[in-house]
């Protein structure tokens, strides 16, 4: 048994390594753009458009976010890059958009990762909600089981 979890985790790293190519991070997904949201309320359905842009390989990588009419909500954008840039930031409410959705569009994000958090009511109006966003300096993003 001990010898096919061992060749099962081979056969893995080999698949990893030949989909992200060895470079100086040790983890394949590189950086990561955290989405949390606690809100009051949400009106009708809206959808949160994010669109990274590996700047290393030049890959786009899009993301869609629907809200539920829950008040929490976590989400996770990875970059597989330790640069990136977000190139869209769009949040979309039937026919009406709001676009660069919480100052996310920018320059080049480069061996930082981002945390936002999202708090008030989610309106067409952007004045209702409150995005914090913070950077931190990681090549890492732990993702802990809940715990008994």
């Amino acid at each position: 048994m001990a010898i096919k979890k061992l060749c099962l985790v081979g056969l893995l790293n080999t698949c990893l390594l030949s989909v992200f190519p060895a470079h100086a991070e040790p983890n394949p997904f590189g950086q990561v753009v955290q989405i949390n949201t606690r809100l009051q309320s949400v009106v009708d359905k809206p959808t949160w458009l994010l669109i990274v842009r590996n700047v290393d390989t030049g890959l786009v990588l899009p993301y869609v976010f629907d809200f539920k009419n829950s008040d929490e909500n976590f989400w996770l954008a990875l970059t597989y890059s330790r640069s990136y840039r977000i190139t869209a930031s769009s949040l979309k409410f039937g026919s009406y958009t709001i676009n660069n959705f919480c100052h996310l569009e920018g320059g080049i994000i480069s061996g930082e990762s981002v945390s936002v958090r999202l708090t008030g009511n989610l309106t067409p109006d952007p004045r209702t909600s409150q995005c914090y966003v913070s950077q931190y300096k990681t090549s890492y993003f732990p993702i802990a089981g809940g715990g008994s």
